[in-house]
């Protein structure tokens, strides 16, 4: 059974291949779920913080909730 650092990694890659496919929703769930595991990485962070460079037209941006609340 993977660790909890393991799976939030394995989210983290998980979130970059849906970056790179530009589903940018996809993507910040990965991301926020792999924080919620390991919020002491600062690449889950950063990387989530990379889709706001998503063009701002996206329709795939509207209703994305940024916030872990």
């Amino acid at each position: 059974m993977a660790t909890p650092e393991e799976r939030a990694t394995d989210l983290k890659n998980q979130g970059n291949k849906a970056f790179a496919a530009h589903d940018w929703p996809a993507a910040i769930g990965f991301y926020s779920q792999a924080i919620e595991l390991n919020d002491q990485e600062p690449t889950f962070w950063s990387n989530r913080a990379q889709v706001s460079t998503a063009p701002p037209s996206s329709p795939r941006l509207r209703g994305i909730p940024w916030s872990r609340d």
